[in-house]
């Protein structure tokens, strides 16, 4: 018989705990563990509780992968920069090794406005432009997204999950305005407040027990404590919660198609060392060292043209002109950092696994 989901579930914490204290190898021994149990669980079981638990899987897999090659040999590659600039061969947080524009991009100024879709599109049909922000969409002309940084706490999949899912109640019409990441991470049963949370398991609790809005309960939790959850609204009024519908984890060649049709989704993604220092620009790991695992929302796409300068042989400068095509995505560590909270990730090559880690649930209407 397979062990339980909670016993499972042990396994995979106490990988955690071996990776803290630096016993790598043993952690990768439980995560392989898990994935076993998890797919002899999975022969057991079917329909809705079948299609979780191979959800689970994928997320173990995506963490072991990342650990794995965050712990492999480093060997740096600067295939994409044919001459690094003399003085930045030892700076590789430098803007030489970005592809960026002039000015910091405001998504939120200027932005596109909506056009109809082309008839039997797919990902190779749409237009390369920036889509706009699902929340500009669907909201009063010049309403923004607040970017509160979420702190000391590994609350990233709370945030991401609250912003993707009230973009899409105001896309549909019904705007409650922003909705608590504070809720799940002191709610979620599911999960584990500051000390991180599933992507699958985050939409399946929101699905069944629903989220209440920021103004309801204020993130509290940027110093890494976590309040019990509460009966109660701060003010004490009653606690009014929404529900998604139809979660599910997106095929890559589907995410377009599902930002078009539906709005934002969420971004799982291993984190690169050099990811911390971004600043603006088309970004792509250049140093190979992952240092954790992240949850951002993506409300877009498009394409970069920009200018290449590379040295020949004798010394020469040549320009190149080259297009990059990226994704639009928004952070939760405060409006400091990167395009006021913003970034723009290479888009096509499943950069930082991003691409076979997309979520998305729909809004429930009322």
């Amino acid at each position: 018989m397979p062990l339980s989901k909670e016993e499972i579930d042990d396994i995979v914490i106490n990988a955690q705990k071996q990776e803290a204290v630096g016993n790598v190898d043993e952690a990768v021994r439980l995560l392989k563990d898990a994935l076993i149990e998890i797919e002899l669980y999975i022969s057991y079981v079917d329909g809705e509780e079948k299609l979780l638990m191979q959800q689970h899987h994928s997320n173990i897999q995506f963490r072991l992968e990342a650990l794995q090659a965050a712990h492999a040999p480093i060997q740096p590659t600067f295939e994409n920069y044919p001459s690094v600039p003399q003085g930045d061969t030892n700076n590789p947080m430098d803007d030489a090794y970005y592809q960026y524009e002039g000015d910091v991009i405001n998504p939120y100024k200027d932005t596109p406005k909506q056009k109809s879709k082309p008839k039997n599109s797919n990902q190779s049909t749409y237009p390369n432009e920036e889509r706009p922000s699902a929340r500009q969409t669907g909201a009063e002309e010049g309403e923004k997204l607040s970017f509160v940084d979420k702190k000391q706490c590994g609350s990233c999949w709370a945030f991401a999950l609250s912003e993707v899912l009230s973009d899409r109640f105001a896309i549909a019409g019904q705007d409650h305005g922003d909705l608590s990441p504070q809720d799940l991470v002191s709610c979620d049963e599911y999960d584990s407040g500051c000390q991180g949370g599933y992507l699958d398991k985050s939409w399946t609790w929101v699905e069944l027990n629903g989220i209440t809005t920021d103004k309801c309960l204020p993130y509290t939790s940027g110093l890494g404590m976590v309040p019990k959850c509460p009966s109660k609204c701060k003010d004490s009024s009653p606690i009014v919660r929404y529900k998604a519908k139809n979660s599910h984890q997106i095929e890559a060649s589907q995410i377009q198609t599902e930002l078009y049709e539906n709005g934002p989704v969420e971004f799982g993604m291993a984190v690169y060392i050099d990811f911390m220092f971004y600043r603006r620009g088309v970004y792509h790991p250049i140093v190979p060292v992952i240092v954790g695992y992240h949850a951002v929302k993506c409300i877009g796409w498009g394409v970069q043209n920009h200018a290449v300068v590379t040295v020949d042989s004798k010394g020469k400068e040549i320009v190149e002109n080259r297009s990059t095509e990226y994704w639009l995505c928004a952070n939760s560590w405060g409006k400091i950092w990167g395009e006021q909270g913003y970034f723009k990730l290479k888009r096509g090559k499943d950069i930082c696994k991003v691409e076979s880690n997309a979520y998305a649930g729909l809004p429930v209407l009322v």
